[in-house]
C-alpha cells in the first residue's frame, strides 16, 4: 500500500466577482505531483497546473497524483458570479453597460424639471465622479477610474436612488 497525496485547493483571492473577472485557485504542490481539476465531477479540458483560474460560476476541486499513481480529491470551492452583464435597471433610471470598461450611460425614466446630479462613490463613500444630468440619456466617461466596485447615486430635488455599478 502506498500513502495518499494530500490534496488541498486555496482561492487567492474573492470567489464572488462579476461577470468578467476570475480567481486564481491554488493547489498544494509536492515533488512528483500531478493535476487535474475539475468543474462538479467534469474534469477541465488542459486544467493540469498547480493552479487554475476559474472565470465562471461553478464548485471547483482538483485531484492530485503522486508518483505512486495514488489520487485524492480536494476540498472544493465554490465560485460565485452574480452580476449581470449588460445594464442595470433600477426603475427610474438605467446605467449600461455593466461592467464597464470606459464609458457609461445614464438613462433616466422621468422627465425631470431641473437637472439632476449623478454621482459615482467609492465604497468608503467618497464621491470620485459628479456629472448634471440635462436629458434623458447621458454618456459619462469613467476610464480614468480605478476597476473595482462603486455606487452611483442619482440625485434630484426630492430624492435619490443608489446603485451598484462595476468597472474594469
Amino acid at each position: 500500500m502506498n500513502p495518499l497525496p494530500t490534496a488541498s485547493i486555496t482561492a487567492a483571492g474573492p470567489t464572488t466577482f462579476c461577470a468578467g473577472g476570475s480567481v486564481v485557485l491554488n493547489a498544494n504542490t509536492g515533488t512528483g505531483l500531478t493535476y487535474q481539476w475539475k468543474k462538479y465531477a467534469n474534469n477541465i479540458v488542459s486544467a493540469v497546473n498547480a493552479s487554475y483560474t476559474a472565470a465562471v460560476a461553478g464548485k471547483y476541486k482538483c485531484v492530485v497524483t503522486n508518483a505512486n499513481g495514488c489520487s485524492k480529491g480536494s476540498n472544493a470551492i465554490t465560485v460565485s458570479v452574480p452580476c449581470r452583464v449588460g445594464e442595470f435597471d433600477q426603475g427610474q433610471f438605467k446605467i449600461y453597460p455593466i461592467p464597464s470598461t470606459g464609458m457609461i450611460t445614464v438613462e433616466e425614466r422621468t422627465d425631470a424639471l431641473f437637472p439632476e446630479i449623478f454621482e459615482i462613490l467609492d465604497l468608503n463613500g467618497k464621491i470620485v465622479l459628479t456629472q448634471i444630468l440635462w436629458g434623458h440619456s447621458t454618456a459619462i466617461k469613467v476610464d480614468h477610474l480605478a476597476p473595482g466596485m462603486y455606487i452611483g447615486h442619482l440625485k434630484n430635488n426630492t430624492s435619490g436612488n443608489k446603485i451598484k455599478i462595476v468597472l474594469q
